[in-house]
């Protein structure tokens, strides 16, 4: 065989290789999505419910305390599932990117967001690579939680800043129906 045959080989090898290696790197998190249970909270007991718009508005609301001053544009929309889209810059201009997730509700109040889909601009993106990059770049807040290997966030409103020292779980979350039910504990009184 000739020399230049060997070299072709061993390139398309490398190749192959280091696309695998960058793969893994990606979507290789070694945190699973914990089991959480529910802790028992001292006060009083309220139950909200709340529609898809005003779910909208809770999510933009917590979104935007996030993001702690920056100015990044984002639109949230409830259907069936919770849309999140914004855009980001990239070497063309400004590319729209949405992230669709199904939200459920954890026996521990926790919202859990299984991502069904992520598009960037025209080009759909698997969910584990996509949710690996954003792990990797942003900065999250302590109350939510990032696990690519199970395409999930989750978030944990008894850590969310609320006011008032109020304590909030995730009851039932049923988009198709438009309804969203979330208790409130109102500490006593000391």
């Amino acid at each position: 065989m000739n020399i230049w045959k060997y070299a072709f080989f061993t390139l398309v090898i490398v190749l192959i290789g280091g696309a695998g290696a960058a793969y893994y790197a990606i979507t290789a998190s070694g945190e699973r999505a914990p089991v959480a249970v529910a802790k028992p909270m001292d006060g009083f007991d309220v139950t909200l419910a709340t529609s898809n718009e005003e779910l909208e508005q809770v999510a933009s609301y917590f979104i935007t305390k996030a993001l702690d001053g920056n100015d990044m544009p984002f639109s949230v929309e409830v259907d069936e599932l919770l849309h999140l889209t914004t855009a980001i810059p990239t070497f063309f201009g400004e590319t729209d990117v949405t992230m669709s997730f199904a939200p459920t509700v954890n026996p521990a109040g926790q919202i859990v967001l299984e991502q069904k889909a992520f598009k960037a601009g025209r080009l759909a993106v698997s969910p584990s690579i996509a949710m690996g990059l954003v792990e990797r770049v942003l900065t999250l807040p302590d109350w939510l939680a990032m696990y690519p290997r199970d395409e999930q966030i989750i978030i944990d409103l008894e850590k969310a800043p609320l006011e008032n020292n109020l304590h909030a779980r995730a009851k039932s979350i049923e988009l198709k129906d438009g309804a969203v039910h979330f208790d409130v504990t109102i500490p006593k009184g000391e």
